[in-house]
């Protein structure tokens, strides 16, 4: 087993203690007096400068990597939904887990956000989710939003479960096991709550909104990502087999050091000389 070096820091005890020394500066792009940005701010303060900070996908990560900018002092690393915490072990079965995880977020979140559009278009133009027009039924949104939550939060039988018991499994003997199971498992219970009461009120309340035509391609599309969950089911196991290779080569500081030091050098090529 890896041991993890600690590193002890001085504690902060007041205000004059802070360090002044910024490792959030100023080019975020959050709105004026964001709470947020003032968060990520006093965290990385405190953290000090040997820290690599991990964020999923959301306001923050929008506000503070646009434009190939970043507010970010220290290492940033983007990861996708649930799978911080196995990204921040550093071991290979959890880098194995998190390029699993990519894989699927990536789809059914994509299929999510499509088929938010078809359901704003369905309810006559209505983002906002509360209790109003429903979709028509016979437009098939209701098995499309079910099939998308359970992927998205993780249960049986879809990819989101291989997902989620990769990303357990990839923490089980770490040190902050109990830190990772928590956030994992506690944010897949809020998940499932905020998608629930989503789906009642956009699916189940309400009186059902006039038919709309939302296009063939649109449908065929959505469709199509969120039932990408079942094939990344059914090859699971070859898929974890090729993230967990592709995480050992990555690991491998060796194979690139031999790679770069051991090349052979290109002689250069000279241009043919013109014939008088």
């Amino acid at each position: 087993m890896a041991v993890t070096e600690v590193i002890e820091y001085d504690k902060i005890k007041s205000v004059r203690q802070t360090p002044l020394e910024e490792l959030y500066t100023s080019g975020h792009r959050t709105c004026q007096g964001c709470e947020s940005a003032l968060v990520m701010k006093l965290m990385v303060k405190a953290a000090g400068p040997r820290t690599i900070v991990l964020g999923s996908t959301g306001c923050m990560y929008v506000a503070n990597t646009t434009y190939y900018t970043t507010p970010w002092v220290v290492p940033w690393m983007h990861t996708q939904l649930g799978s911080s915490g196995s990204a921040a072990l550093g071991t290979a079965a959890g880098l194995a887990a998190t390029l699993y995880y990519l894989i699927h977020s990536t789809l059914i979140a994509g299929g999510l956000f499509l088929l938010a559009d078809l359901v704003a278009r369905a309810r006559g133009g209505r983002i906002a989710i509360d209790e109003g027009p429903r979709p028509d039924p016979q437009l098939g949104l209701a098995p499309l939003f079910l099939l998308g939550a359970v992927a998205v939060v993780g249960l049986p039988p879809l990819s989101g479960l291989v997902g989620k018991v990769a990303l357990l499994r990839a923490a089980q003997d770490h040190p902050a096991m109990v830190w990772v199971w928590g956030g994992i498992l506690g944010s897949s219970l809020l998940l499932l709550m905020a998608l629930t009461r989503a789906g009642i009120l956009l699916f189940w309340r309400g009186a059902v909104a006039a038919p709309v035509a939302l296009g063939g391609l649109r449908q065929r599309v959505t469709t199509l990502l969120l039932a990408s969950s079942i094939p990344l089911t059914l090859f699971g196991g070859p898929l974890l087999d090729w993230t967990q290779a592709a995480a050992a080569q990555t690991l491998d500081r060796a194979a690139y050091r031999d790679a770069v030091l051991g090349a052979r050098p290109v002689t250069a090529l000279r241009a043919p000389e013109r014939q008088p």
